[in-house]
């Protein structure tokens, strides 16, 4: 989710509270909010457990993960992969694009006969 607003804004939130990387995300893509949409209590339980599983997780010794819970949450982490892949893919282009034409422009202004 960082990587998809550094892709727009060429700025990274070093913040760790993934509810603040999907709120700035989600500017950029709805997509995002679909994968969490915490519209039932065992949603809300699966964005909490990866919440936790992000940061405290890794100073907590005894943090355990239930298996059925770990394939879950893969399923909904392989989505946010797919979704940061698609989303930043295409805004490359864009840029690429961006690049392409002020070179262009640029090459133009040096020399009026190239079009």
């Amino acid at each position: 989710m960082r990587t998809i607003t550094l892709a727009f804004t060429l700025c990274g939130y070093k913040d760790h509270d993934l509810e603040f990387l999907i709120n700035y995300a989600r500017q950029h893509t709805l997509d995002i909010c679909k994968v969490f949409p915490k519209d039932t209590d065992e949603e809300k339980q699966l964005f909490q457990l990866l919440q936790d599983a992000y940061v405290p997780a890794r100073y907590n010794k005894d943090f355990v993960v239930a298996k059925e819970d770990i394939d879950r949450l893969l399923r909904k982490v392989e989505q946010l992969r797919d979704i940061t892949q698609d989303v930043c893919t295409v805004q490359t282009a864009k840029f690429a694009q961006l690049i392409e034409k002020e070179d262009s422009d640029k090459m133009s202004k040096k020399d009026p006969t190239i079009n």
